[in-house]
């Protein structure tokens, strides 16, 4: 499979002319770099085995693309969400169907997770890394909604 970003070098290399010779390499490592940072998760939770996933025999493609460091798609285990990442390192995009076979993907789990981290660290800022730290593994996969029957 040849790399999404191969299109958009090409695309950008007109928009590069007249820079520095590095520019390009430049930006293509900080995308790399972007979609790496967001894809985290899904290495975490899964070690990058899309067949790891309990939503794998319904959307093997998508988790297939989502354990793919170099893919746009982002797969967040803990709060059951796809996303696509934004290219110039800002927030991603939440999907809703399943680009590949058009299915409806299943509801986030967000709402829940933040509940029950509210509830487990007995504050609602569960941003620190401190108050993340407090929590079991299993609120950073799928384990704690698969226990749920979420």
């Amino acid at each position: 499979m040849m790399p999404f970003w191969t299109s958009l070098s090409e695309a950008t290399s007109s928009s590069f002319a007249g820079n520095e010779e590095g520019a390009l390499e430049e930006f293509e490592d900080r995308l790399l770099a972007n979609l790496w940072t967001h894809n985290r998760g899904v290495l975490q939770a899964l070690g990058l085995d899309p067949r790891r996933s309990v939503l794998f025999d319904d959307l093997p493609e998508l988790l297939a693309r989502a354990c793919d460091p170099q893919s746009p798609v982002i797969y967040r285990p803990a709060l059951r969400e796809f996303a696509l990442a934004e290219l110039s390192g800002g927030t991603a995009l939440v999907i809703r169907h399943c680009p590949w076979s058009g299915k409806l993907l299943p509801a986030s789990v967000s709402d829940d997770w933040f509940d029950l981290l509210t509830a487990e660290l007995g504050t609602d800022d569960w941003r620190t890394e401190e108050a993340r730290s407090r929590l079991p593994e299993a609120y950073f996969a799928e384990d704690w909604w698969i226990a749920r029957h979420l």
